[in-house]
């Protein structure tokens, strides 16, 4: 039988309703990976400021930062000789020696800085050599670049030679929400910054990928794990 009119005009309005529907189920998928992140973002940054607390709370009893201090047997924050050269920079083996190779190891006050904060009692979620992070998925470990100290919020891990491996491990959009709680949401100014490389270098803060962020801004349109960040410990 010939189809009228009528019977495609109803046929339209069907099509039009299933992409109405569609489009509505779209935008809920949408919004709830959106408060997905903004709530592993806000929970990341909440363990950020409650290390940064820890942290402020061991500098204000032993006067040092944790890996940096002296008589650390006599304080009971480590079983053999942990003491670092209270300088005020947490550094490596090599740092503390005067010889400044290529990459930073783990050793030396980069490795007993959260042993100290752990075993102080001022930090009590970690027993390893530094902490895990599910909501950024990576773990955080403190270093020294220049005259400054830094977390490194994209640390995959620690390989035979003691190489601090790293990783890209943030969106762009993620790395700017967590610029913009902790910081400025700029990724080349104020305290957090986007860099990194394939390990940590004691010589510089390497540029990170370029689709990562521009002088300007964080490139939210990517949507790859493109990158890492520093965060400077300003206490």
């Amino acid at each position: 039988m010939k189809k009228t009119s009528s019977d495609n005009a109803y046929t339209l309005i069907e099509v039009a309703f299933v992409v109405i529907v569609l489009s509505v189920i779209l935008g809920l998928v949408v919004n709830i990976k959106a408060n997905n992140v903004e709530n592993h973002i806000k929970r990341a940054v909440s363990e950020l400021q409650e290390y940064k607390s820890s942290i402020v709370g061991f500098k204000r009893k032993y006067g040092f930062l944790p890996g940096d201090l002296t008589k650390t047997q006599i304080f009971s924050l480590s079983l053999n000789n942990t003491d670092g050269n209270q300088n005020g920079l947490i550094e490596d083996k090599n740092q503390l020696n005067g010889v400044y190779d290529k990459n930073l190891k783990m050793d030396g006050e980069i490795a007993n800085f959260w042993l100290h904060l752990y075993r102080s009692g001022f930090l009590k979620k970690t027993k390893s050599i530094f902490p895990y992070v599910p909501f950024l998925k990576t773990g955080i470990l403190v270093f020294s670049n220049g005259e400054r100290n830094f977390y490194h919020l994209a640390i995959s891990g620690v390989n035979i030679n003691k190489d601090i491996k790293t990783i890209n491990n943030l969106t762009p959009y993620e790395a700017y929400l967590i610029d913009k709680k902790l910081d400025d949401g700029l990724p080349f100014s104020g305290n957090v910054f986007a860099y990194g490389g394939n390990t940590i270098n004691n010589l510089k803060l390497k540029s990170p990928n370029p689709k990562c962020a521009t002088d300007f801004e964080y490139l939210t349109v990517y949507r790859k794990k493109l990158c890492q960040l520093v965060y400077e410990i300003d206490i």
